[in-house]
């Protein structure tokens, strides 16, 4: 699955808002896995920073080079980092977000 930065953030920050407005877990779980899915596509791991798209193996030209956009860093970072209050009461559920986070380096 290919995907935009921005798009995988946004969404997440819908999705985390619709969680607050109506305490349904599906919402929250949707977001994290957004970002799971971030962390593992769009994640630079020698620049320790999002990406702004992936790279598919038929680009060509410019299309082959990320940009690394310092605002939407933030927010996903962010995103992830809401997490933290929801992921205590998870349990084992939570390790993958423990996980995440410790990728990342977000505290």
């Amino acid at each position: 699955m290919r995907g935009l930065l921005v798009d995988q953030v946004s969404v997440s920050e819908v999705l985390l808002d619709a969680y607050e407005a109506t305490d349904r877990d599906v919402y929250r779980d949707l977001a994290h896995e957004l970002m799971l899915h971030a962390g593992r596509v769009l994640w630079n791991d020698t620049r320790g920073v999002f990406v702004n798209r992936a790279v598919g193996d038929d680009d060509i030209g410019l299309l082959r080079h990320t940009l690394t956009p310092f605002t939407l860093n933030c927010r996903a970072t962010a995103v992830l980092a809401a997490q933290t209050p929801r992921a205590k009461d998870r349990s084992l559920d939570a390790a993958s977000y423990v996980l995440a986070l410790r990728e990342l380096q977000v505290s």
